[in-house]
Parts: C-alpha cells; sequence; structure tokens
C-alpha cells in the first residue's frame, strides 16, 4: 500500500479546458501537489494567448511542472497531434480530466438543431474523443484515471435547462459504461458531480439563436429569467469556493488504486443530498443489472467508497 501511495503522489496528468474554469484551478492545484500536468486549451497563441501565459507564468513557482499544449477537443488531429504532445514531453499519461465543456441555460425549444449539436459535440463527442485518444497507453500501463467534470444536473433536471442536462446525464451514461469495459484493467472512472459555482463558464452561457421564437414565448421567457436570476443570487450569496472542485480532483488523483469511488458529489450550496440520494438508489440498481448480465466482477465499482466527500 506504501508503495503505491508514493506512486500515485505525483503522476502525469492531463486536463481539457484549462484556460478558465475548474480546469484552470486543477492544473494549478496538481502542479502545486508535485504533479506533472498538460493543461490543454485551444487558440494558444491567439484568443487564449493571454490565459495560456497567464497560467504558465503562475505555475513556475509550484513544485510541479505544467506544460501548455493546444488541443481543440472538437478537432481529430487536434487531440492526436496534442497527445502524442503530452506523451513526448512528459513521458505518459497517467491521468486524464475531461473538463472542457460549454453551457445552455433557456427555453429548449429556441436553441436550434445546428446549438443542439454544437453542445454535445462539445460536452459529449469532445470528452470521447479524447478519452479514446488516451486509453491505450494507460492500458499497455495497466493503470490509470479517467476522471469527468460532470454535474448534479447529469442526475437532476431543472427547467430551462435541457440541453445541458442531457450532455450531462450522456457523460453519466458513458462514464459508468467505460468503467465496467475497464473492468481489471487497471485504469478507472470517475465522475465528479459538480454542483453550482460561480465560475468563467456562467459568462460563456450560450443564449438560443432562435430570437423569434423566444418573442412567442414571453410568459416562458419570465419564467426563465426569474429562475436563473434566483439560482444565480443564491451562489452569489452563499459564495461556494470553486477550489472545492480542484481539491476534490486532486484528493481523488491521490487515493490509491482500487479506493476511487464511481461518483463523488460535490455541491456546497445544497449540500448534495438529493444527488447522493439518487446515486444511492441507481448503485442497487446497477449493482443487480451487472449480476444478471454475468458482470458480476464489475459491481465493487459500483459501490466503492460511496460516502467519500471533501474536506
Amino acid at each position: 500500500m506504501a508503495a503505491r501511495l508514493q506512486e500515485s503522489s505525483a503522476e502525469r496528468v492531463l486536463i481539457t479546458g484549462a484556460s478558465s474554469g475548474f480546469g484552470r484551478r486543477a492544473a494549478l492545484k496538481c502542479a502545486g501537489s508535485g504533479n506533472t500536468v498538460c493543461a490543454t486549451m485551444r487558440d494558444v497563441t491567439g484568443r487564449n494567448a493571454a490565459r495560456a501565459k497567464g497560467l504558465a507564468r503562475d505555475a513556475e513557482t509550484l513544485p510541479g511542472k505544467l506544460h501548455v499544449i493546444a488541443m481543440d477537443v472538437l478537432d481529430d488531429d487536434s487531440v492526436s497531434l496534442a497527445v502524442q504532445q503530452a506523451i513526448h514531453e512528459v513521458g505518459g499519461i497517467d491521468v486524464l480530466i475531461n473538463n472542457a465543456g460549454v453551457g445552455f441555460l433557456g427555453i429548449s425549444e429556441s436553441y436550434t438543431p445546428e446549438q443542439v449539436s454544437r453542445i454535445f459535440e462539445t460536452n459529449v463527442v469532445g470528452s470521447h474523443r479524447v478519452t479514446r485518444a488516451v486509453l491505450p497507453q494507460m492500458r499497455e500501463r495497466g493503470r490509470g484515471l479517467v476522471l469527468y467534470t460532470g454535474s448534479i444536473m447529469g442526475r437532476v433536471v431543472l427547467p430551462f435547462s435541457g440541453l445541458y442536462s442531457a450532455t450531462k446525464f450522456a457523460t453519466e451514461a458513458i462514464a459508468e459504461s467505460l468503467a465496467y469495459e475497464l473492468s481489471g484493467t487497471g485504469v478507472e472512472v470517475t465522475i465528479l458531480q459538480a454542483g453550482g459555482f460561480a465560475t468563467e463558464i456562467l459568462e460563456k452561457i450560450e443564449e438560443p439563436d432562435d430570437l423569434d421564437r423566444v418573442l412567442t414565448l414571453s410568459e416562458a421567457k419570465e419564467r426563465c429569467d426569474a429562475l436563473w436570476s434566483q439560482w444565480f443570487s443564491m451562489l452569489q450569496t452563499a459564495a461556494p469556493d470553486p477550489d472545492l472542485v480542484a481539491s476534490a480532483m486532486l484528493s481523488l488523483i491521490q487515493r490509491p488504486q482500487g479506493t476511487r469511488p464511481l461518483r463523488w458529489v460535490v455541491d456546497p450550496v445544497t449540500g448534495g443530498v438529493a444527488v447522493q440520494r439518487v446515486n444511492e438508489v441507481c448503485a442497487d440498481v446497477q449493482a443487480e443489472l451487472l449480476r444478471g448480465v454475468g458482470f458480476s466482477h464489475a459491481v465493487p465499482i459500483v459501490y466503492r467508497a460511496p460516502d467519500m466527500s471533501p474536506t
């Protein structure tokens, strides 16, 4: 056990969407704990140039190493080249944090099909694209962690959040199935179910493109505005620290192999009680289902450290 703890104390971590929000905080948190970090983002020489330089500068005095690497999760070639560069520069990838994503909060029918395709391409297909690129070298070494930045909105649904929630529900399904499929390989999967935090993603919420449709739904628009105004006001009052999510990511990385939970709720605003109840009920259903289809060896994954909570 001591050897495993020592081994996991200095990991090589690749993070997507590291230009801001949870990704940036996780990159600095991991580097601050002595890990080697490959922080990826789009346009490192263009619109994100200042962010890339700022992140590298902030990491200069940290005990770990941080490499900023260009990656667009929407592009196969970009992902492939970025992963190859990361492996070449640091020798391999022990941990993948699938963090890149965008948010939609509005009247669902006012978003165009093109917008729906875009949010799924980023939040769902993008993380799958990166995971596919990283997994072979993890399996070859017989160890690794794929960590998804999920959301409580991947388990519960609010009005005017259906499209964003749909991508998070999809992420939950893909990640859980992957955890079962990788059982016995030494590669583990965890979904970090984050609650509401006032990170930079709130500044990037995409409005519906079909403004004509919005104009015909004035009552729904009023309800939408009132709901999110109340929610954002509650966030402002509670002021939960986004570093809690980064700290949870680091804690998961540092845990010995075989002790990481399939899901971990980090939701200081509500306490995460409702989502944890859903997780517990689903765990019993999943365990019964796995036994029924002859996959009993994966049942321990369902129940691994279900009561884990951040400090």
